[in-house]
């Protein structure tokens, strides 16, 4: 048989052989390969928040998120308010933090919480989300390292410190429950990104957006439910009652209203109602807390806590005390400053009441005030006002204005002219007096321009009178009128310069301090000790030790200044109580005739120092007391002398002077409180190190690490 046959014949067999079935073996679940088992969902709330935590520490986008956080914070809190400000302070970080950045990053930090949950599962992821926030915050302790770093020898206000930080925490807190709660109204993460910050916005700066368009009751509420209005007081130091109960109150809220709309599909009614209880609740404590003003202050210095002498002035109220703040919205315009201060004001008195208005729209107070600036702070009392104008609403001007209105009349203040004296109107740098007429007006003080040489009396509404530097003399009329004006228990401010032109205007002056036993030696002063004089100009000298005085309590070791200065000379009279303010050192010396700027050497026949430059005098007058200001130098108050020229002790110097003599004691004596920011001097060198540090290195090493952790995914996973 052929091999064609053969092969033909095992095909034909195979054909019609019977088919064998293999046995049918059971299939067997698929094993995953290198990887373990899938554990049940974390169910305890501290479990569901320590995974959320880690996963957002886990992942790249975590630390791109936080070098983001640390390059803005840098950038525009830390480089915008301390470098370039030079002032050790955080208050420019927690603007930028409390004010943009939670607003964008919360919604961020919670853009994975898509799926539905119950109460457990909304507060763990809260506290998730909250926590890594909590970490970004730390890390702005780099930036207090920093200052106390660059402010040596000069304590930071850790109490400050502290309630901005506060303030950080339960603001940002409260800004990613509100995020959370917007995650919750949709599964699409651009809508609950977008649908995050439009909430934050709106709930922020409802005042802003909403206020200018509405009546003053309007306003109250938006006042109060906008975040903006609420964090302020953190960064002055203070936790206040209204304040905190806020934050605290839409944190709890958000996450109630979180906690219903995952639940709604599997609960009834009886959840709804209690959520609305809980958030009537809320509200009804908001109110209750809106109607307090108390409030700890944590800084060290006391700064938001009233002196005896305000405490006093604001307990005295005997009938309403209206104030109006005249702001116009936006940041920097001093309102959380401002009413704070009022709010310490209300604690003591119930008589006090406040509203703030807008200035661009609420035209009926500003012609009813005469308001010629925005952000002042009217104080109506018993149909008398007081304007506070900005930069001038301290405690101390409150206080002085309190009692203005309480006096019920603002002291008048009579201002020499007509013999060449300075003059209160007149704006030249080197020979004006319009700084002192500006300080003397903000601060409750009127005036009123005397022809002194016409004047056989001094008028008796004149509660002081100021002779300052007369270029001829006084007529013998004059004199005697200012003397009875004396005797009768009248105030005065004099003073004069040395080398008179005309040596009889000297001499007029001196027959007016001559029944208290002082003159004007008319010798120009020299300064020979480096440190008691400015640079280069040893006839400007410089005061930095003062006597004991209400006038200059406040003022030891700051330096005030008194050019081309002649000594004030005499025994004061038994009578007479006379306190010297301003002394030049021992090694000091007068000239008593003229000489050329050239040829200011001490010769042998200068008289020796010390002299005295300042000196207050006070004898009893009947039931009053005559008070009187000597100075043997009108450029102590010139406005060269003066801010913004100048920002030396002379202006306080000059307003202390002024109090005293209106007996104002009280205000004199006010005690000195520090500033809430340490002045920095940073030289070129450290301002370009600080920048690299805090915009470079910080927001690089956020990069780094997120580079690390996407690396090692990329290779093990």
């Amino acid at each position: 048989m052929s091999k064609s046959s053969r092969r033909r014949a095992r095909t034909k067999a195979r054909k019609h052989a019977p088919q064998r079935r293999a046995p049918v073996v059971p299939a067997k679940a698929p094993v995953a390969i290198g990887k373990a088992p899938v554990a049940a969902a974390p169910s305890t709330v501290a479990a569901i928040a320590r995974r959320e935590l880690l996963a957002i520490l886990r992942s790249p986008f975590g630390w791109a998120v936080a070098a983001v956080f640390l390059f803005f914070a840098s950038g525009f809190g830390f480089v915008g308010s301390v470098i370039a400000g030079q002032q050790a302070s955080i208050d420019g970080i927690y603007q930028v933090v409390t004010g943009v950045l939670i607003l964008v990053l919360a919604p961020v930090l919670t853009l994975r919480f898509r799926a539905p949950g119950g109460y457990r599962v909304v507060i763990g992821r809260w506290l998730g989300a909250s926590g890594f926030y909590l970490l970004l915050i730390l890390t702005t302790l780099v930036y207090v390292v920093l200052l106390a770093i660059y402010a040596p020898g000069r304590q930071l206000d850790l109490g400050l410190i502290a309630a901005t930080y506060i303030g950080m925490l339960v603001a940002g807190a409260a800004a990613v429950a509100i995020a959370l709660f917007a995650s919750s109204l949709t599964r699409n993460r651009v809508a609950a990104y977008l649908l995050g910050v439009g909430l934050l916005v709106v709930v922020w700066y409802s005042t802003f957006m909403v206020g200018s368009f509405s009546g003053s009751a309007r306003n109250d509420l938006l006042d109060y439910v906008s975040g903006f209005n609420r964090y302020q007081s953190f960064s002055l130091g203070l936790l206040t009652v209204p304040d905190v109960v806020y934050f605290v109150s839409l944190g709890l809220g958000a996450l109630l209203l979180g906690t219903m709309v995952s639940r709604s599909r599997r609960s009834g009614t009886a959840m709804t109602a209690s959520v609305l209880i809980v958030l009537i609740v809320l509200i009804g404590s908001n109110v209750l807390a809106s109607r307090t003003q108390r409030s700890l202050d944590l800084t060290r210095g006391g700064l938001n806590t009233l002196s005896s002498q305000s405490l006093n002035a604001a307990n005295r109220l005997n009938s309403d005390l209206h104030v109006v703040g005249m702001f116009r919205p936006g940041a920097g315009n001093g309102q959380p400053e401002a009413e704070a201060l009022i709010a310490l004001y209300r604690t003591q008195n119930q008589r006090i009441t406040y509203r703030r208005e807008n200035v661009d729209s609420d035209n009926s107070d500003v012609k009813r005030y005469a308001i010629k600036e925005p952000n002042t702070v009217v104080l109506d009392y018993n149909g008398r006002s007081e304007l506070l104008m900005p930069g001038f609403q301290g405690e101390a001007d409150f206080t002085a204005a309190l009692l203005a209105l309480e006096s019920g009349r603002a002291p008048l203040v009579c201002w020499a002219i007509g013999d060449g004296e300075r003059g209160l109107k007149d704006v030249n740098e080197a020979t004006g007096y319009s700084g002192v007429g500006d300080v003397l007006s903000k601060n409750s003080f009127s005036t009123r321009d005397l022809i002194i040489a016409q004047a056989t009396s001094i008028p008796i509404d004149c509660d002081m009178l100021a002779i300052v530097d007369p270029t001829a003399p006084l007529p013998a009329q004059s004199v005697k009128g200012v003397d009875e004006y004396l005797a009768a228990g009248g105030k005065l401010l004099i003073a004069a310069e040395p080398w008179a032109k005309d040596a009889q205007s000297t001499q007029s002056l001196n027959s007016v301090l001559e029944p208290y036993g002082l003159s004007f030696s008319s010798a120009l002063v020299i300064e020979t000790e480096p440190s008691r004089h400015a640079s280069l100009d040893a006839t400007t000298l410089a005061i930095t030790g003062y006597g004991t005085s209400p006038v200059t309590r406040d003022l030891q070791g700051r330096v005030s200044f008194f050019p081309l200065a002649t000594a004030i000379t005499g025994t004061p009279a038994p009578t007479a109580m006379a306190t010297p303010i301003a002394t030049t050192s021992g090694t000091s010396y007068a000239i008593a005739s003229p000489r050329s700027l050239q040829d200011l050497g001490r010769k042998s026949g200068d008289a020796p120092g010390p002299f005295t430059l300042m000196e207050t005098i006070e004898r009893p007058a009947g039931t009053r007391k005559t008070r009187i200001v000597v100075v043997g130098t009108p450029g102590f108050a010139e406005n060269r002398t003066l801010p913004p020229d100048n920002s030396d002790a002379n202006l306080e110097l000059v307003l202390a002077s002024f109090q005293w003599l209106a007996e104002w004691d009280a205000l004199v004596s006010f005690p000195p409180k520090g500033a809430r920011a340490l002045p920095l001097a940073l030289s070129q060198q450290d301002q370009s190190a600080l920048i690299f540090i805090t915009t470079v290195v910080l927001p690089g090493l956020m990069v780094f690490v997120g580079g690390v952790i996407w690396w090692r995914r990329r290779v093990f996973v």
